[in-house]
């Protein structure tokens, strides 16, 4: 039987964000308003209003700065266009 590889997880409550990074809560919702973090890319918010971040998303923020979440609006505006 072959070993299977944990999935990653992407997707962590900020609870748990800010217990792995340090980071506050209030840090992260000023990273959202002002537009930093973007909803549904960087945080989103689930249907019982806990907010979840999504580590790769952040992490590609940390490597490449604004510029990560720059690719992130032309890609969700260009999802939109589609549709």
């Amino acid at each position: 039987m072959a070993n299977k590889t944990p999935k990653q997880i992407e997707w962590v409550k900020l609870a748990k964000y800010c217990e792995l990074t340090g980071e506050t809560r209030d840090s992260v919702m000023k990273k959202r308003s002002s537009g930093m973090f973007l909803d549904g890319v960087h945080c989103k918010i689930a249907p019982d209003g806990n907010i979840w971040v999504n580590l790769a998303e952040v992490e590609k923020w940390v490597e490449q700065g604004n510029q990560a979440t720059q690719t992130a609006i032309t890609k969700k505006n260009q999802k939109l266009r589609v549709a």
